[in-house]
């Protein structure tokens, strides 16, 4: 997953709770696998007025990488002016909160009371988002309370005003905690905009990440693929294993592997029959360009391949994958093609050795 510039190993993310996820719970949390991490939430005006505590909690820790910093506040030059103050502590994100729901920050203007205002919240977006030169996230609520659901306006004005991600909480402000999160507004609001949408709530273990991501729509899963011998289908020649990479840096999911949603199909198109061999490389790269698809990597093989096919049967058949994957780069418009090639050509001879 990418958020703008900014990727991560895995789209689990450890939410910023205030009282809680201070720097140890984080680091903490990253040595169980977390790809991001936040900050506590700081206020805006404590920050520019030079609260000490507020830099205490901005402050992240050596393997905080990507990490971002939270803040809240109701007034935009006051918030674009902290935004750059937290420049100096280097997140990788700048995290706007607009989904508190504690009373002394909803009930002052901040947190989740901007729920009720999109206009004001759109300006304080586009504040921060111009302060900064690195990417600036929301997150928000459900709404307000039941008659107030404005979850998908807000998500649209905060993308239209700079907003590089939206997390979104399926609660409303006046739920606080209590009742069930509601997936279906997640699922409406990742539909409304081209961002990344990050579900928010109720997420306490593994079962309920897999719930959440089936009612929010994630859009495919990929893993790991081994090549076998063309005789007998009894000795590996080539072990692919793919957890998250670069397409610049030589990096693609095995193919076989990749199970996508009609819609991702429906969006990119199918395979280009110009390419003799190599449509499905075109295909990938075309999926991999579009940052707002998001991909789950299964660390399992799932697939055993015999080889022997056109790109894969001997010298060959490789220089000619080579040759027309060269032209898909290239007709997809990838930066530095010729580098990509080389890097997957380390890529693949890793794969041949095999380990005993």
């Amino acid at each position: 997953m990418k958020i703008k510039d900014v990727e991560f190993e895995n789209n689990v993310f450890l939410a910023p709770m205030a009282g809680i996820a201070d720097r140890a719970f984080r680091e903490l949390c990253i040595n169980y696998g977390a790809g991001y991490t936040v900050s506590e939430m700081v206020s805006s005006k404590g920050l520019t007025m030079g609260d000490k505590k507020s830099g205490e909690l901005l402050t992240l820790g050596e393997i905080e990488n990507p990490a971002g910093v939270q803040i809240f506040g109701d007034n935009p030059e006051i918030m674009a002016q902290a935004a750059k103050m937290c420049i100096k502590y280097h997140p990788n994100i700048i995290d706007i909160n607009m989904g508190c729901p504690a009373p002394k920050i909803a009930m002052n203007g901040g947190g989740a009371s901007l729920m009720k205002n999109p206009l004001l919240a759109g300006e304080i977006i586009k504040a921060v988002s111009k302060a900064v030169d690195i990417p600036v996230t929301v997150k928000i609520r459900k709404g307000w309370d039941d008659e107030n659901i404005t979850a998908v306006e807000l998500a649209k004005i905060a993308e239209k005003n700079g907003a590089a991600a939206i997390t979104v909480h399926g609660r409303t402000r006046m739920q606080m905690y209590s009742g069930k999160v509601d997936y279906d507004i997640i699922a409406k609001v990742k539909k409304a905009v081209d961002i990344p949408v990050i579900a928010n709530g109720d997420i306490v273990d593994e079962q309920s990440a897999a719930i959440m991501f089936e009612k929010t729509n994630c859009d495919g899963t990929y893993a790991n693929l081994i090549f076998m011998d063309e005789e007998t289908m009894s000795k590996p020649k080539r072990i692919w294993k793919s957890p998250y990479g670069k397409l610049e840096n030589g990096w693609h999911p095995a193919h076989p592997t990749l199970y996508l949603k009609k819609e991702v199909y429906d969006k990119i198109g199918l395979f280009n029959l110009k390419y003799r061999i190599v449509a499905d490389y075109d295909f990938m790269i075309r999926v991999m360009k579009d940052k707002n698809i998001k991909l789950e990597y299964i660390d399992e093989y799932i697939v055993y391949m015999r080889v022997g096919g056109t790109s894969t049967a001997g010298l060959k058949g490789y220089i000619k994958n080579l040759k027309e994957s060269h032209i898909a780069l290239k007709d997809n418009k990838i930066k530095n093609p010729t580098i990509v090639d080389i890097k997957r050509i380390f890529r693949t001879m890793k794969q041949m050795i095999i380990k005993k």
